[in-house]
């Protein structure tokens, strides 16, 4: 290729054209416009990622600065570098010479809006090239986002629809000329530096801290967020306002409420799951309607992104739970390391799923699933704290829709009772309280989740040195909560401690302004709310309920051991009453645990002291009944499990200190139910 060839990045077959596209090119170049009047939005790498900002965006210098009369070779030269032959750039667009000869040569084809590539991108592992877009919305503003390499192969009409959405004009059926003029661009771009493309938000991979937000990267130098599919978190997760407008107009009201600091706090926290090396967990506000839940999220939102509230707002940070399974996947994914907050938990569409969408939402990792050609799909990742909100909690939603919660799923997204008195129960004009609330987090929002992620990042540098800190402040917490719990409810004590310790991180970060004796009260509000009315999370305690249960409301399919004639048509058991004893078959056992596993329900019927064994190594019995006349073995429940307030106490005794508790023996009653099994031998197993 020769030195011309190079210079104009121009083909042999293109220099016969040469004269024809440089006349095309100094006519168009007369229609501008006045730089003063085109709004700069562009988003800025400087600062926290330690990139130097250009002194004007490049978009306004290529549309505005060449004219005929004082365009500059160095303005020139700019505009080869990131405009490719045979395409033009102008204040009305980009555009391409429609003909092939002189005499059409001031015919254009118009192809889109002001559009350039700013950089190319590459992840870290190598993979994931993509495209650094800077363009001009209709309302004059300059906007960047970066969209993988892969969109140039899709459907071009998804390509223009996505920059569409964010105002860019794209000429209807011009989508193929748009990918062609950015394929030609590309080629240009790669002598610029690239740029590392950040996949997710929240904390990139490697030990030093680089925190990732849609329109920044905290840390290191370099990188630009690239999501693999197009979200609204540019749009949520942004910033509006100063950090001082923020801590005055809704920090400072928030001090006032116990449940408005501590899902503050629980905010802040989001950040904290990978230096803490935590898993994933929530908290579901419960409780009666216009009693500020939703405004309590929306205050949380306003950490990181817009806090409008959902309903008003579409661009809103929070969200609804009317989504799938697979949508609150995505979700969770774009809200890596950072708050997720749901609103209207009655509004979840698949509500049978209830119990598996806490877990997925939990679990920080999406289910495996094939692309159409059978090739695995790359699987969804995420790190979360869950801030939802309901007039029911997820245990009463999940009964109501014939699932039993176990007790992980009570420990991975716990439900807090909202009080009945509001949001501000001291406040006698909270009505007014909570409208400035509401106002305010939709114009000061976004500056206190930077400022704290800055902060962990100057101040640790490396994720080791952030869990040495937080590991130490975490335990201190556990013991200013709780001193003996059961290690199921320990699990509880550890999420809540873990909101106390990112409350005082953020008042050293300058975030928060109060003192950290009032984040500590505000976590043991919290904590009490949720300790007084948590059922129990020990799924064998949970079984140990439920058999209780299922015996009261089916009496009448438990006849006597001693019974030949009045039998019912289905039985469940007998009843052994010399011995106070219900003896149940396999199938009365699995259907009155659920889905709870038989071994942690046998377990704790033991360690209760409510299983009777007359064999050491069996843990059932056998009993003689009289209407198979023979001897069966069956599970020998003691009678006094129909005692709740009796068993609950024996229980907790029992697992807490390993000694087997007797309890007096209460009697009681329940309703007949068609819920049963048929009566005969072959539905009873035998040995």
């Amino acid at each position: 290729m020769s030195e011309l060839e190079r210079f104009f990045n121009i083909t042999p077959h293109h220099l016969a054209e040469l004269p024809s596209v440089i006349k095309s090119r100094k006519s168009v170049l007369k229609k501008v416009v006045n730089p003063k009047k085109r709004k700069i939005t562009e988003l800025s790498f400087s600062g926290e990622t330690n990139e130097p900002c250009e002194a004007e965006p490049i978009l306004a210098r290529l549309c505005s600065s060449l004219t005929d009369k004082n365009s500059t070779e160095t303005d020139e030269a700019l505009a080869a570098d990131y405009v490719p032959f045979p395409f033009t750039l102008t204040a009305d667009g980009v555009a391409r010479q429609a003909g092939d000869n002189e005499r059409s040569s001031d015919k254009v084809e118009h192809i889109a809006g002001p559009l350039i590539i700013r950089r190319l991108t590459r992840g870290a592992d190598g993979a994931n090239y993509g495209l650094l877009l800077s363009a001009e919305t209709l309302d004059r503003k300059i906007v960047e986002m970066a969209i993988p390499a892969t969109r140039l192969h899709g459907d071009p009409a998804e390509l223009a629809r996505m920059l569409a959405e964010r105002g860019v004009r794209v000429v209807p059926s011009k989508e193929k000329s748009l990918t062609a003029y950015l394929d030609a661009a590309r080629s240009l771009a790669r002598a610029r530096p690239w740029l590392t493309a950040m996949l997710r938000t929240g904390w990139a991979e490697g030990e030093q801290m680089t925190y990732v937000l849609p329109d920044r990267v905290i840390g290191r130098p370099h990188c630009v967020y690239q999501p693999a599919q197009p979200n609204r978190m540019a749009e949520a997760c942004n910033k509006n306002g100063t950090l001082v407008d923020w801590q005055r107009q809704i920090a400072t009201p928030a001090y006032q409420s116990d449940i408005a600091l501590f899902v503050l706090c629980a905010s802040f926290a989001a950040a904290l799951l990978r230096p803490a090396n935590s898993d994933s967990f929530g908290f579901n506000l419960a409780g009666m309607t216009s009693r500020g839940k939703t405004t309590a999220l929306q205050i949380a939102a306003s950490v990181w992104g817009l806090g409008s509230d959902p309903g008003a707002d579409s661009r809103a940070y929070v969200r609804r739970w009317s989504s799938t399974g697979n949508a609150l996947e995505a979700l969770a994914e774009e809200h890596s390391d950072l708050p997720l907050c749901l609103d209207e938990l009655g509004q979840f569409r698949n509500a049978a799923e209830l119990g598996k969408a806490v877990y997925a939402l939990t679990g920080g990792r999406g289910a495996e699933r094939l692309k159409a050609d059978s090739s695995r799909r790359t699987v969804r990742e995420w790190r979360t704290v869950v801030l939802s909100s309901g007039e029911i909690s997820i245990s009463e939603s999940m009964t109501q829709n014939g699932q039993q919660q176990k007790g992980g799923q009570a420990l991975r997204i716990l439900d807090l009772p909202f009080p009945a008195t509001g949001l501000f129960p001291n406040d006698t004009n909270a009505g007014k309280t909570v409208r400035d609330l509401k106002q305010a987090c939709t114009v000061c929002y976004g500056t206190a989740g930077r400022a704290f992620a800055k902060w962990l990042v100057d101040t640790f540098q490396t994720h080791g040195a952030a869990l040495e800190c937080i590991r130490e402040r975490r335990s201190a917490c556990v013991q200013q909560l709780a001193d003996k719990e059961l290690p199921e409810i320990m699990r509880a004590v550890e999420r809540f401690a873990l909101i106390q310790v990112a409350g005082e991180f953020a008042i050293q970060a300058g975030t928060l302004d109060c003192g950290p004796e009032r984040i500590a009260a505000a976590v043991r509000a919290a904590w009490g709310m949720w300790r007084n009315a948590v059922p129990d999370v020990d799924d064998g305690k949970r079984a140990v309920q439920r058999i209780a249960q299922y015996i009261a409301a089916h009496p009448g399919q438990f006849p006597s051991t001693t019974e030949t004639k009045q039998l019912p048509q289905t039985v469940a058991g007998y009843y052994k009453a010399g011995d106070e004893l219900y003896l149940l078959t396999d199938d009365a056992l699995r259907a009155a645990i659920g889905d709870t596993a038989k071994v942690a329900a046998i377990h704790a019927l033991e360690a209760a002291g409510l299983l009777f064994k007359n064999e050491t190594t069996r843990q059932k019995s056998k009993h003689f009944i009289a209407a198979l006349n023979q001897r069966t073995y069956f599970y020998a429940v003691r009678a006094q499990i129909l005692d709740v307030t009796e068993i609950n106490r024996c229980l907790s005794d029992s697992f807490q200190d390993g000694e087997v508790r007797q309890p007096q023996t209460v009697m009681a009653q329940g309703k007949v139910s068609d819920a049963s099994m048929p009566h005969s031998k072959n539905d009873i197993e035998q040995f």
